[in-house]
């Protein structure tokens, strides 16, 4: 089994995300894909997948549509996250 969508980069798991990592491969789960959703939770998802090379743990960056608010209306969303990630 492999989950597709998790969000082990929330706050909600800032504490015990490395458990739960270890957790669901002890209980069969073949590889993770962890979601961002905003600026802060790609760049944890990209730290995360980092950490854990060595396991099928992965980054997505993104921008979810209720994070949209900070992109200013002329800005594309790749220059915005270019800028704020250097």
């Amino acid at each position: 089994m492999f989950d597709i969508h998790s969000h082990l980069n929330f706050i909600a798991f800032e504490k015990d995300y490395a458990e739960i990592i270890g957790r669901s491969f002890n209980n069969g789960i073949k590889g993770i894909i962890n979601i961002g959703s905003q600026l802060e939770t790609s760049k944890k998802a990209i730290k995360i997948a980092h950490e854990f090379f060595d396991k099928k743990i992965y980054a997505t960056v993104g921008l979810h549509p209720i994070h949209i608010y900070p992109v200013r209306k002329n800005e594309s969303l790749s220059s915005c996250y270019k800028k704020k990630t250097k």
